[in-house]
């Protein structure tokens, strides 16, 4: 009976400490609609099999029109490297995955 009122208490007074804090919750700026529907700048990022290398795929806007490369970086030498590039008018990269290499 104890642990009842004690949790009845407690409760109450949580209720009216946040009822005595009537100030309005801080809201972030507003986001412009070109934020949500523009074309990410990294995606599809992925952690190589051994943990050496992080594969993604990078906007490249500095062509007319936009189009995404791969890129990879090296996490031993922090090198970064662009393995594959297209010219983007007859192929898309849409997504990468690493080799799965088993040994038995």
């Amino acid at each position: 009976m104890k642990w009842i009122s004690i949790l009845i208490t407690t409760l109450v007074l949580s209720q009216q400490a946040l009822a005595a804090d009537n100030t309005p919750p801080k809201t972030a700026p507003k986001l412009p609609v070109e934020a949500f529907a523009s074309i990410p700048d990294v995606s599809t990022v992925k952690l190589s099999p051994n943990g050496k290398h992080i594969a993604s795929l990078i906007l490249d806007d500095s062509a007319e029109e936009p189009h995404k490369i791969v890129a990879l970086f090296n996490t031993e030498t922090g090198q970064f490297h662009i393995p594959l590039k297209n010219d983007h008018e007859r192929y898309t990269i849409i997504g990468l995955t690493w080799p799965v290499t088993r040994f038995f």
